[in-house]
């Protein structure tokens, strides 16, 4: 448990990179230790957990098509990870990452 909490802040200064595939790996590794080591995200303002923010769970597909992230604007290319859920807008992994994370 220890290194996992102190990989974490590493990994989340990694999902701000310019380089989207450090960006989408540092995310996906992040949600991954979290969940792993069950621990819980604490808003620092408040002390309180973030749980009051729902998320639309989705499917992790490889996509058919070229498309854009509704939330970040991010394009990704035929055959490349999404997140996706019937009769809703697709959205990349990092902005689905962020939205598992929130609760």
């Amino acid at each position: 448990m220890p290194k996992a909490l102190e990989l974490i802040p590493k990994l989340l200064a990694r999902t701000r990179s310019p380089f989207i595939e450090e960006a989408r790996t540092s995310a996906m590794m992040l949600c991954k230790l979290i969940l792993e080591n069950n621990l819980e995200i604490i808003d620092p303002k408040t002390n309180k957990k973030e749980n009051t923010v729902s998320f639309i769970r989705r499917s992790i597909i490889n996509s058919k098509y070229p498309g854009t992230c509704h939330i970040c604007g991010l394009k990704w290319k035929i055959g490349e990870e999404m997140a996706w859920k019937k009769g809703l807008s697709s959205i990349c992994l990092i902005c689905y990452k962020r939205e598992v994370m929130r609760g």
